[in-house]
């Protein structure tokens, strides 16, 4: 069986490659945005997609609203993995199923030390989410492995924080006030 995995973050593609290879998926393709797509397509022949929503370059409803009009993709099954919540939305434009990306905390770990390497006693982080309990858990996770962990509740405030100085800013990228 042969996978694409539509998304902008390298992270979570790298991820989800993974499992899906572990789990006996053959060829598993990734591209971190739309624009790369059409090239993707035609190598991976794909059985399944995954698509993620919220992309710099275009929206995945759009995307989705694509795929499903087009008669050589029309019938490939398309999961929606996204940091939304599902108001099934996904599944009436077309989608086959609809996913929410959690924060995997290990993996969060992972991905921060092969950054700056084991020690992260010392660095700054600035958490950026308009949700208060997604900051407040990122910010445990963070300050539990040595981070010097500030937050900020949008990207408003987040831009003026910057100046600060910090090593590593996580942030949510739908936000009310400045996204």
């Amino acid at each position: 069986s042969s996978l694409l995995i539509v998304d902008n973050n390298h992270f979570l593609r790298t991820s989800l490659r993974q499992q899906f290879i572990a789990e006996g998926f053959e060829n598993v393709f990734e591209v971190g945005s739309v624009t790369g797509l059409n090239a993707a397509l035609k190598d991976a022949n794909p059985d399944l997609i995954l698509l993620d929503i919220l992309m710099p370059d275009k929206d995945g409803w759009t995307v989705l609203g694509e795929l499903k009009a087009l008669d050589e993709t029309r019938d490939i099954p398309i999961i929606v993995v996204s940091m939304m919540d599902d108001d099934h939305s996904a599944v009436s434009l077309g989608a086959d199923a609809f996913m929410t990306k959690p924060v995997d905390r290990d993996q969060l770990i992972v991905k921060i030390e092969s950054i700056f390497g084991q020690s992260l006693a010392g660095r700054r982080a600035l958490v950026v989410d308009d949700d208060a309990q997604a900051r407040d858990i990122l910010s445990r996770t963070l300050t539990q492995c040595g981070l010097d962990v500030e937050e900020a509740e949008n990207g408003a405030i987040a831009f003026g924080k910057v100046s600060e100085g910090y090593d590593l800013v996580i942030l949510d990228l739908s936000m009310p006030v400045m996204d």
